[in-house]
Order: C-alpha cells, then sequence, then structure tokens
C-alpha cells in the first residue's frame, strides 16, 4: 500500500526511489475468510485501493483490490453484465449484485 505519508519519502539526492522509500510498513490486511463488504469497508476507511490477503502465518497468499471488487459485482449481476458499468444502466440488477458480492469472501475474487 502506498503512503503519502511525508515521512516514508525520505531520498537521498541523486538516488533512485525505491518501493522502500513509499511503501506502507504495516499495512492493514485481510485473510482469505473476510468477507468482501468487510474488505470494501476496510479499503473506503483507511483510503487504499487494494488489501493483502495473509494466511495463519501471517505470509501474503494474495491480494485484494477495487478492481477485483468491481469485477465480482458485474459477474453477479443479472442479466449477465460484461462490465461492471453495464451496472450503471440496470439498477435493479446492481442492487442483486452488490448483494450477492457482499456476501463472498476475499478468497474468491483475490
Amino acid at each position: 500500500m502506498a503512503s503519502r505519508d511525508q515521512r516514508y519519502t525520505k531520498k537521498a539526492p541523486g538516488r533512485r526511489m525505491t518501493a522502500r522509500d513509499i511503501m506502507t510498513r504495516d499495512p492493514i490486511c485481510v485473510t482469505a475468510q473476510t468477507p468482501l463488504a468487510d474488505c470494501a469497508r476496510l479499503m473506503r476507511e483507511k483510503q487504499v485501493g487494494a488489501l493483502p490477503v495473509i494466511d495463519s502465518e501471517r505470509e501474503v497468499i494474495g491480494i485484494i483490490s477495487e478492481h477485483d471488487l468491481l469485477r465480482a459485482a458485474a459477474s453477479a449481476g443479472q442479466p449477465k453484465t460484461e462490465h461492471w458499468m453495464d451496472l450503471l444502466g440496470a439498477p435493479e440488477a446492481a442492487a442483486g449484485a452488490l448483494a450477492t458480492v457482499a456476501s463472498r469472501r476475499a478468497a474468491d475474487v483475490m
């Protein structure tokens, strides 16, 4: 997760910026069993676009992003949608899709 916090962007003059310069040292993580509704809430509250998915030993086993959530919503839409933007034209499908997606887990879409 990129951080815009200035204390993490300490770069020596003339040195190329690396991931270490902007990375979050203790990122917010979820497990494979975390409901997508909770993932979305965390992303919104913490203003991040993705969350690492970890196992019981805190090893990263995947990542879930905003794009994954949108793709999951589009694939759950009725009638069948091909892209998340299709949900805008069918509010009734969007409501059903969001209810379906909210009950799924990170493991389903990471």
